[in-house]
């Protein structure tokens, strides 16, 4: 008996041990690798000469005039040696540099050189600062080498450490930028879109191969129009006391969009708790009965109101409306319903809305004949204004939200462009 259950122990042991090493070299192989070197680190002390590894930058995001909505740069740790210097000159050296570089906590705080080991093997140096960029190298080095400090290079270094992002122009375009969030490749740390265009440029660009994640990612958004769009959405939900106001102007030529906008907008290098309730894209993710809207269309087939409008955004949802049989009981979101009305203003061509050069065909498909199209054109200036007030429903599990939806068609330089709005009251209405 005894033996059987040394068996069952030694089988038991052996699954674990194989589980565990499946994790760490096949699913995980960058968890392995890191074990191995802090083994060795610890156990050897041996030095290895690898360099971190290097990977591409993601591309910066521009707006059609190349403007820089965000800028990726590469970031260093900056390490010395402990015997470098004496307690009181290396506490100067601290207040100096606070100067120039984020000086890493634990050291700032108790003013003493924690002894962490280098992930390369060396056993004396203390990181003082993380999150240093190029440009700053050279000052940190004036500042080390020369007086009163004289360092010699051998005993400070700069280790490439990841990446990170800076937004210049703060909160416009969120949310529909998209938030990255901080992913580790060995000792690298990266930046990772998980939600709107960055999310979307991430995982259905970037992952085509290294180097398309190198390419700058170039948008069709004016940022004059979607300053002009911010200021006004902030407007309207001031005077209106909404919930959230949002805005898009589309060009009915090729549905490339010029401005997308909401009120609840949040600034990406500074993230805080209260912005996560601003992070969703409600423009792709609230649903509504169609209702009245569906009525100038007539024949809903061609509009695609079975399937996402196909804007380059992450998680847009959509519903089952092939099992509906009254039209006006479809739901469907807000870009859903402006790609239809894109399509009348196009002359009966329809194709997804889209806010990045992507390089890709964006199919535009005849769905009307254009003397139709035209003729539902011509009457739609004053349904607009007989829809303005009528509320529709958004369903909710907390609570029952209503909204408004504005539709005019605008000229701008000579050109002409459909802009919509979206707007969303904290109210419980007795019926649509």
């Amino acid at each position: 008996m005894k033996k059987r259950e040394g068996w069952f122990l030694i089988g038991g042991v052996s699954i674990a041990i194989a589980m565990l090493g499946y994790a760490l070299f096949v699913h995980s192989p960058y968890l392995g690798k890191r074990l191995i070197d802090t083994l060795k680190a610890r156990f050897w002390h041996t030095v290895t000469e690898k360099k971190a590894p290097i990977l591409p930058l993601r591309g910066v995001v521009l707006d059609e005039k190349n403007t820089s909505l965000s800028l990726t740069q590469r970031i260093y740790k900056l390490w010395l040696a402990d015997d470098a210097l004496d307690n009181r000159t290396f506490c100067n050296l601290l207040k100096r540099l606070e100067q120039a570089v984020p000086i890493r906590l634990g050291v700032k705080a108790a003013y003493n050189r924690h002894r962490n080991r280098h992930p390369n093997g060396y056993e004396s140096f203390t990181v003082l600062s993380y999150g240093v960029a190029q440009k700053q190298i050279k000052e940190i080095e004036n500042i080390l080498t020369d007086p009163p400090f004289k360092l010699k290079k051998s005993v400070f270094q700069f280790e490439l450490s990841g990446e990170r992002i800076i937004y210049p122009y703060k909160d416009c375009l969120t949310p529909y930028l998209g938030l990255t969030r901080k992913a580790l490749r060995g000792n690298y740390t990266y930046r990772k879109g998980v939600s709107g265009l960055q999310g979307y440029y991430d995982k259905r660009l970037s992952a085509l191969s290294i180097k398309k994640r190198r390419q700058n990612l170039h948008l069709y958004v004016s940022i004059p129009w979607q300053k002009e769009l911010e200021k006004e959405l902030d407007l309207f939900k001031k005077e209106k006391h909404l919930r959230e106001a949002m805005g898009v102007i589309i060009d009915p030529k090729n549905f490339h969009i010029k401005a997308l906008a909401s009120s609840n907008r949040y600034n990406p290098n500074r993230l805080s708790r209260k912005d996560k309730k601003n992070t969703e894209i409600h423009a792709v993710l609230y649903l509504f009965e169609i209702g009245d809207w569906i009525t100038p269309l007539k024949n809903h087939l061609p509009f695609g109101f079975y399937e996402k409008s196909g804007i380059d955004l992450l998680y847009e949802r959509s519903f089952p409306n092939k099992n509906i049989t009254d039209i006006k009981k479809f739901k469907v979101n807000f870009m859903q319903l402006l790609k239809a009305y894109t399509a009348i203003y196009s002359g009966g061509k329809i194709a997804s809305p889209h806010l990045a050069d992507t390089s890709r065909l964006n199919a535009i498909k005849q769905v009307l004949a254009k003397e139709e199209a035209d003729k539902i054109k011509s009457k739609l200036s004053n349904f607009f204004t007989s829809m303005q007030h009528q509320k529709l429903l958004i369903e909710q599990k907390d609570k029952n939200l209503s909204a408004h939806i504005l539709i005019q068609p605008i000229t701008r330089e000579d050109k002409e462009y459909l802009k919509a709005y979206f707007l969303i009251k904290d109210e419980t209405p007795s019926r649509l």
